[in-house]
């Protein structure tokens, strides 16, 4: 579904191939920069290579390096990073992040979530399709997201017919905002 008005950046987590990224590219007007580990980038550029053709794809996607497990500075350039590609520059937190398939391991929920902690602003929607393949790395990511987000399952019957899997559950993810006292 298109958003009714494009956002200036957008940050993909944890994105293997780039594919999700890409489209994201295409239906909007929007700088993607697709993050992962180092080892799986390389993989990454090579994809983007091969999808040179596609001019949203050559014109606003790029990559960074993002290990979750590394330090808030790591945070703080890929954002310079992101903000440096997009139209608006003033832009302090992607209006958008996205991500599939980011929650398989129990070591790496608190890590995830401490980076889209840091990666988020109290505007920024949160997007992540996941197949619960580890039940306990599932439950502790929808348990101790609910502290820093407010965390909404989307319902099969919202998504497309086309895109509806049994298998894959898509939350939406929203900063708490903390109360002025």
């Amino acid at each position: 579904k298109r958003a009714r008005s494009s956002p200036s950046f957008v940050i993909e987590v944890g994105c293997g191939c780039g594919l999700l990224g890409m489209a994201v590219a295409v239906l909007s007007s929007a700088h993607v920069v697709l993050t992962d580990v180092p080892i799986m980038l390389q993989h990454t550029q090579r994809v983007l290579d091969c999808n040179a053709g596609v001019a949203a794809v050559r014109a606003r996607v790029t990559t960074h390096e993002l290990d979750w497990e590394s330090s808030t500075d790591s945070t703080e350039q890929l954002l310079a990073h992101a903000r440096s590609g997009a139209e608006a520059k003033d832009d302090v937190h992607p209006a958008l992040i996205v991500g599939s398939d980011v929650i398989f391991a129990e070591s790496l929920v608190n890590p995830l979530l401490s980076t889209l902690d840091r990666l988020s602003g109290p505007l920024t929607d949160i997007y992540l399709c996941v197949e619960p393949r580890n039940e306990q790395s599932h439950q502790m990511f929808l348990e101790r997201a609910a502290e820093l987000f407010r965390v909404k399952r989307i319902p099969h019957s919202r998504l497309h017919k086309d895109f509806r899997s049994t298998e894959c559950v898509v939350l939406h993810l929203r900063k708490i905002l903390a109360n002025p006292s």
